[in-house]
């Protein structure tokens, strides 16, 4: 069995059973970046991805082509055509193609307005959560071979926090291993959007929680090899779509990082600083 966190006490009393329950993390499913050939397929996943009940994606209303590829009016027409087509199909109208913008400083423009916005001038947006985010907590029951250990789900990330904060998981203590190969799990919802963080579910129906593809990596030990060490969750969900989750030793000063981008799922990582 792949080892990773255990699970020791919740402030609500409630105990680990006699024999600790392994508790693990796992990261977000990896898509590689598209060719360029593949524009309007990764148009059509990142539209799905969004979906919502009543259509089988959001339906764009205008559309802003930015960047030096977009200067291409054949690739422009053709991403609009299949757009077009997808929203005629559920009876929606076109969509309206914005003007006025020079594709190859556009983005530099918006990066420099962003510096503005972080002195305190201009207008911010701030984006949030468009899910929320668990870890993986390994249960007491036996494993079935061949199958992934039973779990329990944490929340770390609520649906909707706002990029640039931070949230402590209070009551709650886990263990984690150190210095030796680690399975991580993570699991993402579109809709719970009541689950505040430290929530933790016992069971979910299926389709509520979407578990998302887990990496394995070895935790910096520094001769403990195989330890046990108890720590606290702190998650950040950064300002460029990163979600870090600290695990900081409960006693000490050691901390543990495990990084991944949570806007396109492509990339994760760990450390300990």
């Amino acid at each position: 069995m792949s080892r990773f966190l255990r699970q020791h006490v919740q402030k609500t009393g409630i105990t680990a059973p006699s024999a600790p329950s392994a508790a693990r993390i796992d990261d977000s499913t990896h898509h590689p970046k598209e060719s360029t050939p593949a524009k309007t397929t990764a148009a059509a996943k990142k539209s799905h991805a969004k979906a919502v009940h009543e259509k089988s994606f959001i339906h764009p209303t205008k559309i802003l082509f930015n960047g030096g590829v977009t200067k291409a009016g054949e690739l422009c027409l053709r991403i609009v055509d299949v757009l077009n087509q997808w929203l005629r199909a559920e009876g929606s109208g076109s969509v309206e193609v914005l003007s006025g913008n020079d594709p190859d400083i556009a983005v530099a423009l918006g990066a420099t307005y962003y510096g503005f916005t972080r002195r305190g001038k201009g207008i911010r947006v701030r984006a949030g959560a468009g899910r929320s985010y668990y870890v993986g907590i390994e249960t007491a029951m036996s494993a079935v071979p061949g199958m992934a250990p039973p779990i329990k789900a944490v929340c770390v990330v609520p649906f909707g926090m706002e990029e640039g904060t931070d949230v402590v998981i209070e009551g709650q203590e886990f263990g984690l291993v150190v210095g030796e190969q680690s399975t991580f799990r993570f699991l993402s919802s579109t809709t719970r959007k009541t689950d505040a963080a430290g929530d933790v579910l016992d069971e979910w129906e299926t389709e509520q929680l979407m578990e998302l593809a887990p990496f394995e990596t070895t935790l910096a030990a520094d001769g403990a090899e195989g330890a046990v060490i108890p720590v606290k969750l702190h998650s950040y969900l950064t300002e460029t779509g990163s979600l870090q989750l600290w695990c900081k030793h409960s006693t000490g000063t050691n901390k543990w990082k495990l990084d991944f981008n949570v806007r396109t799922s492509d990339q994760s990582s760990c450390q300990r600083p």
